[in-house]
């Protein structure tokens, strides 16, 4: 899980070949990383202008709330496949 500064910008960076992710966030327990019940944010879509793209390689430059701190969230690339990728976030 990585560790970041709520409040802070976030890039993420991910390589995806022939796909078209959307990318959402939401909060998870620390411990078990289980979702605390709160519906997915959504970061990004196919389409919108804040991803950067270049070639494979995405960026999304994820500006995260200060009111976050001492929580965690998961950060999901939704593609079209049997399973998404994931990424924990525990914010200091």
């Amino acid at each position: 899980m990585a560790r970041v500064r709520a409040g802070s910008k976030l890039p993420v960076k991910f390589l995806l070949t022939g796909a078209e992710p959307m990318v959402d966030t939401q909060p998870v327990d620390c411990t078990t990383r289980q979702p605390t019940g709160e519906a997915p944010i959504v970061l990004a879509t196919p389409g919108y202008s804040g991803v950067q793209q270049d070639g494979d390689l995405y960026q999304i430059n994820w500006s995260t709330d200060a009111s976050w701190k001492g929580t965690c969230r998961a950060v999901t690339v939704r593609i079209p496949a049997a399973s998404d990728a994931i990424a924990y976030v525990d914010f200091h």
